[in-house]
């Protein structure tokens, strides 16, 4: 485990070099940035969800997981993400992907996660750094409107059979020009409505998954 736990921070320590490298040449990135850390330098993400889905009685209270930066670019890339779109991440954390979207396409992102903490101090962070997008929200994702977005990224590696299969009831009714991006499994798994328009292979700090890019099949 003490090794699995280096791997895991030496894979960080890269991470953040090279999104230094790539991305800290926007000066507005790096500014927003800098704040995000500075938010939370004080405060652990991993003992925030820990402590929340264990008064919640949640069986499985070690969920938490952050998506490289460096993949949020290789998705937004992927399915063509621009200024022009209205992107949904369903489970947004601290909402640092959120707000790399947003800086690095221009995109209007909405994040939503039902840690009240996560979402308050990211609603504090682009109040402080005069942002017009992203915007966060703390509901249950699992009730969230779906109307009007363009984008629909869900991370859910985790999730249970019976959630993932409540999400898709509410995806069935998105149009087909919606792009809905999943990690390790493809909705077509669950239901024959949805088709996958591309697959490509990302890093996580745990290691590699298949990223689907998938669409509701035209009725």
């Amino acid at each position: 485990m003490f090794w699995l736990y280096l791997l895991v921070r030496l894979r960080l320590f890269r991470e953040e070099r090279r999104v230094k490298r790539l991305f800290y040449k926007d000066p507005h990135f790096r500014f927003v940035d800098h704040a995000f850390f500075s938010a939370w330098r004080f405060c652990n993400p991993y003992t925030l969800s820990k402590r929340f889905l264990k008064a919640r009685g949640e069986k499985e209270i070690h969920l938490y997981g952050e998506t490289y930066l460096t993949t949020y670019d290789e998705l937004g890339r992927a399915c063509g993400m621009s200024a022009q779109d209205r992107v949904l991440e369903l489970g947004c954390g601290r909402g640092r992907g959120a707000l790399f979207w947003s800086c690095r396409f221009g995109a209007a992102v909405h994040g939503v996660d039902w840690i009240e903490e996560f979402i308050l101090r990211a609603q504090a962070l682009v109040k402080r750094c005069a942002l017009t997008s992203p915007s966060f929200f703390c509901e249950d994702y699992l009730t969230t409107d779906l109307s009007g977005y363009t984008i629909v990224y869900l991370y859910g590696t985790c999730l249970e059979k019976k959630k993932i299969e409540r999400l898709i009831e509410r995806f069935l009714s998105l149009p087909p020009s919606v792009q809905i991006i999943t990690i390790s499994y493809p909705l077509s798994e669950y239901h024959s409505a949805f088709r996958v328009q591309k697959e490509l292979s990302v890093a996580f700090p745990w290691g590699r998954a298949t990223a689907y890019l998938q669409q509701v099949r035209k009725r």
